[in-house]
């Protein structure tokens, strides 16, 4: 679960503890909300890349949609690998990646 606007606090914690449900938080926010500017995502996602990084991108956003295909080049020229959050939960206790609560 995100908690929208990343906005949390103990209850939310602690029902999402109680549900079994991690929090997932991300540690790349491409700003796409305020940029609005299909290069300036690009350029601030991949200025923030790290191996195990969770992007932050909202799907209503046109110039997010346009950025996507280049942010997805950029990153396989990177050797980067995208996998959904299931998979990277799935690789935390191997290779302790990946920025999360309540797990």
């Amino acid at each position: 679960m995100r908690p929208p606007y990343g906005a949390w606090n103990k209850d939310v914690k602690q029902l999402a503890k109680q549900m079994d449900t991690p929090m997932i938080m991300w540690s790349v926010d491409s700003l796409d909300w305020k940029n609005r500017n299909a290069t300036k995502v690009h350029d601030d996602v991949m200025s923030l890349m790290a191996p195990g990084a969770i992007v932050l991108l909202h799907d209503i956003h046109p110039s997010t949609a346009e950025a996507l295909p280049q942010i997805i080049a950029s990153l396989k020229e990177q050797d980067y690998q995208m996998v959904s959050v299931s998979e990277l939960l799935e690789l935390q206790d191997k290779t302790d990646v990946g920025p999360f609560h309540s797990k």
